[in-house]
């Protein structure tokens, strides 16, 4: 028996070592200027997180702990120009990589053009998976993770060409899940697009498709797709949704296809109107049912668009809105042009929204945020007012959210001050919202 105790002991100090170190307090670093909203390590002002070079966030996750997890794409210009995927975590005391992901040559040490839309999971144990587009010929898609000594690849047996958007899950047994829109080359034709899915089974990728060809849905004659968000509901079934024209696209593998909930595969399903639905982005909730948020255009000209904010979920019977949050200024403010919408649900099932708008022609975009509080949707700290969360600064774009156990929200985004290249800022909420 002795023997038996010191062996478990011996696995579960050898499975703790692959961990990154558990912090005592995710420490602060002095409020920020939003109010109660922080930065960690300096990570709203100067260079932020990345540091001195250009970058443009990719990703956010915040671990069981409660401790940030970021990855962007880099700009290197010598010797040689090229992008790499960096990653980087909050350790308690500051921003720290995995096996020389912060640096020049990050996780990808990708040679000629580089590789971007680089995109970031955590699993069960707090590890890091992330997957990314290679620009040397647009045909490869690469995935890492990170095993506990060093970032393991595995090659993804890719066919198609032209890879455009990528989105990425792991499920239970830490298996990662890749969704991804495509263009593929037909003799005699156009390109068309497609939506793509393969998981790892274990031993090899696995595919579910919903036609001969392979794919989960091709593109209509004449239509282009936009964006592609994936989630992984109690079973490790995918949910999927993504863009197509002025309209987008929500379905879920059943167990033996690709199903749809209240004509959610087509106009007049989860949105109603056609003046223009972009960029889904998809979350389920505790009990598993889905919510999107999108960009609907509502007004303006080719010159200058105006856009709100849409918010829907499935209440087991339709797809309703919350307080006016798919029809009028839905989250968003009247007259802003906004855009990149990002979606998480809490342990409460509530709903969590971040985006960016322009305030105005020639107006700098800034970065909000609203919940659902469970009457009303509601801001903190003027978050989804006036300036925002960045509070009238040059430009802020490529907004990513993340919620941890306690629904405390963790966001990026690019802050890009003229002269000075973009650098990737991050903000968190010390306490959860009421």
């Amino acid at each position: 028996m002795r023997a038996l105790v010191a062996c478990i002991l011996a696995v579960v100090a050898s499975a703790c070592a692959r961990l990154p170190p558990r912090p005592s307090a995710l420490r602060q670093a002095g409020p920020y200027r939003g109010g109660p909203w922080h930065g960690l390590g300096g990570s709203a002002s100067g260079c932020g997180v990345s540091g001195p070079l250009n970058a443009t966030p990719q990703g956010i996750a915040a671990d069981r702990h409660g401790r940030p997890h970021i990855i962007w794409d880099l700009w290197v210009s010598a010797p040689k120009r090229t992008t790499q995927v960096c990653y980087a975590y909050w350790d308690g005391r500051q921003w720290v990589g995995l096996g020389g992901s912060m640096g020049d040559g990050g996780v990808s040490h990708s040679d000629h053009a580089g590789s971007t839309r680089a995109r970031l999971v955590l699993d069960r144990a707090g590890r890091p998976h992330v997957v990314w587009i290679n620009n040397r010929d647009y045909t490869s898609i690469e995935y890492r993770h990170w095993d506990g000594a060093r970032w393991e690849q595995r090659s993804i047996p890719w066919v198609k060409s032209e890879a455009g958007q990528l989105a990425l899950a792991v499920d239970g047994h830490c298996r990662p899940h890749i969704a991804s829109l495509e263009g593929i080359e037909e003799r005699d034709t156009p390109w068309p697009q497609v939506v793509c899915y393969r998981y790892w089974d274990g031993q090899r990728w696995r595919e579910r498709t919903g036609n001969d060809g392979g794919y989960v849905y091709t593109v209509r004659p004449g239509d282009h797709l936009d964006a592609i968000s994936l989630a992984l509901d109690a079973h490790d079934r995918p949910h999927l949704a993504w863009g197509e024209g002025d309209s987008f696209h929500y379905a879920y593998w059943d167990g033996e296809r690709w199903a749809e909930l209240g004509g959610s595969s087509r106009l007049g399903g989860v949105h109603t109107v056609a003046k223009g639905s972009f960029t889904p982005s998809l979350a389920l909730g505790p009990e598993g049912r889905p919510h999107i948020a999108w960009r609907e255009i509502v007004g303006g000209d080719g010159r200058y668009p105006l856009a709100q904010i849409y918010y829907r979920y499935w209440d087991g019977r339709q797809w309703a809105e919350r307080a006016g949050s798919a029809s009028g200024a839905g989250l968003s403010t009247p007259g802003h042009n906004a855009f990149i919408p990002q979606l998480a649900i809490d342990p409460r099932s509530r709903p969590h929204v971040l985006w960016c708008a322009e305030t105005g022609p020639g107006a700098p975009s800034e970065v909000f945020y609203k919940y659902w509080d469970g009457r009303q949707w509601r801001e903190v700290a003027g978050s989804g007012s006036g300036s925002g969360l960045t509070g009238g600064e040059v430009r802020s774009n490529w907004t990513h959210l993340a919620l941890d156990p306690r629904g405390r929200p963790h966001v990026t985004w690019g802050h890009h001050a003229h002269p000075e290249p973009p650098h990737v800022y991050y903000l968190f909420l010390p306490n959860a919202p009421p």
